[in-house]
């Protein structure tokens, strides 16, 4: 596989999965969690280079804790766990002046983190947000939609 970055939706899946995957259902995209899974595991083991952004990073912390209805000492723990995946991606810094002066502000940080890493570095982005690659593809940056992916 090649080098792909990751958006926090599929992301989170894998995480829980990871956890406990009896309880990759509260996280499901779209109503099928254990197909949601094997295709973040295949994926994951195919992937050379996975980048993330520091925004992906605190998105996937408050996900987990919300969607679990974790504390935030549990989430830590689910994290910890975690730790030996989110070792092996890589990070991506996208300064907060250059989210600021983005024209587009209808996306979020994580988003607007997600498209700049995208154009620096030509590597595709792994989203479920349908309006977010819709402007991805409008901008010519390469994105894999996760549910083109998983179905």
């Amino acid at each position: 596989m090649r080098k792909i970055i990751i958006d926090t939706s599929p992301l989170i899946i894998h995480l829980i999965g990871v956890f406990n995957n009896r309880l990759v259902e509260k996280v499901s995209i779209y109503g099928t969690p254990d197909d949601e899974l094997r295709c973040m595991e295949r994926l994951m083991a195919q992937a050379h280079d996975i980048i993330i952004t520091p925004y992906v990073f605190g998105e996937l912390f408050w996900l987990a804790r919300t969607r679990l209805n974790r504390s935030n000492d549990d989430t830590k723990k689910i994290f910890i766990r975690y730790r030996e995946v989110m070792a092996r991606f890589k990070e991506s810094f996208v300064e907060k002046n250059e989210i600021l002066d983005f024209k587009r502000m209808e996306f979020g940080p994580t988003d607007v983190s997600l498209f700049l890493t995208a154009k620096r570095l030509k590597y595709p982005i792994l989203t479920s947000d349908s309006k977010f690659i819709g402007f991805c593809k409008t901008e010519k940056v390469d994105v894999m939609s996760f549910q083109e992916l998983l179905f």
